[in-house]
């Protein structure tokens, strides 16, 4: 089954304005009304306290706009790069008191990756954790082996990579 998140938008949730190369953009990640995941993604120049995003942050990463993809295969490593960052961000943020979206998000981004060999798992899962080693880095990530209920899939499913194959 693939799962799809929406990649960096093309216009500033703020102002609607194009983004530019170069431009640096934060993305959020919120818990909107009614348990609804949703990402926003905000000219950096342009955000302030006063108008940043409104509900519940899971995750917030900057990333720099990049020159338009002129092939399929570095559309693909764009995707990848967008699916790592978001792991990354999401991860670095988890604590005790994670809920089970961003438990599950944490989860599917690593199978995500792994599957397109960006993570490797290392060994089985011991006690609801599966480590995992970034292939290019090194890093080791603990990833609690959250429950997957559908309710939770349906609710994450909009937010996580499909990639083209």
């Amino acid at each position: 089954m693939d799962w799809n998140t929406k990649s960096l938008a093309r216009v500033c949730a703020l102002t609607g304005n194009p983004f530019q190369e170069g431009d640096r953009v934060i993305s959020f990640i919120l818990r909107g009304e009614g348990e609804t995941l949703e990402r926003l993604d905000y000219l950096e120049a342009g955000l302030t306290e006063q108008n940043a995003p409104v509900g519940e942050v899971l995750g917030r990463w900057t990333r720099v706009v990049a020159a338009q993809a002129e092939s399929r295969k570095q559309a693909r490593e764009q995707e990848l790069a967008g699916a790592e960052e978001m792991f990354t961000a999401l991860y670095a943020a988890l604590d005790d008191t994670a809920d089970e979206d961003r438990l599950a998000l944490v989860q599917m981004l690593a199978l995500t990756l792994e599957r397109r060999r960006v993570l490797r798992a290392v060994g089985a899962a011991k006690k609801g954790i599966q480590p995992y080693l970034h292939t290019a880095t090194k890093a080791e990530y603990s990833v609690k082996v959250a429950a997957l209920t559908p309710e939770i899939l349906l609710r994450i499913q909009p937010h996580l990579p499909q990639f083209a194959d």
